[in-house]
């Protein structure tokens, strides 16, 4: 994104990557609204409304590992402490993983952008409570809406119906 938006940073980038994706969820979802507005029948519902489903659920898992890792990446990076005069180079057991910002010169810097400042200001506060927010909507959201829809599909009186009348007729 810096190429072609200079002033973007990584926010820019995190804002792209979490609601780009739900357009194309709305318009997915925009089907059956608008079947059930014009009064379709309940199978033509029914029918655009699993379309539907079926299709967000494999949209979501497509982007999910994009999405996630640009996320993860507001709160997770590496800090290597000075120890003893070796500048950034430390035996792994003396180091803290997996902090938020690398530390500089007394000075904190978010590892994804060396440019953005984690200093605690309201601003930055601000993009991690969207960024945990994100993390409810994608990497949550999306395996609580798989296991729902999974659950929905097969469990569901026709299915088991279907599934029913095929074993008496397999003999099983």
């Amino acid at each position: 994104m810096g190429c072609v938006l200079p002033e973007a940073t990584f926010y820019s980038k995190l804002v792209a990557k979490t609601a780009g994706p739900v357009m194309p969820l709305a318009l997915l979802w925009a089907w059956p609204a608008v079947c059930a507005i014009r009064g379709a029948g309940k199978t033509k519902l029914e029918h655009c409304t699993r379309f539907a489903a079926k299709f967000s659920l494999l949209w979501l898992e497509l982007i999910l590992t994009s999405v996630s890792t640009t996320i993860i990446e507001t709160f997770v990076s590496l800090y290597l402490p000075n120890y003893r005069g070796m500048g950034n180079l430390c035996p792994i057991n003396k180091c803290i993983l997996w902090q938020v910002c690398s530390g500089y010169d007394g000075e904190y810097f978010l590892n994804a952008q060396m440019t953005l400042r984690c200093d605690g200001s309201p601003r930055r506060n601000a993009w991690l409570v969207f960024a945990g927010l994100a993390v409810g909507v994608y990497p949550l959201g999306q395996s609580l809406y798989s296991q729902f829809y999974l659950y929905t599909t097969c469990t569901w009186p026709p299915y088991l119906a279907t599934v029913r009348i095929n074993l008496r007729e397999t003999g099983a």
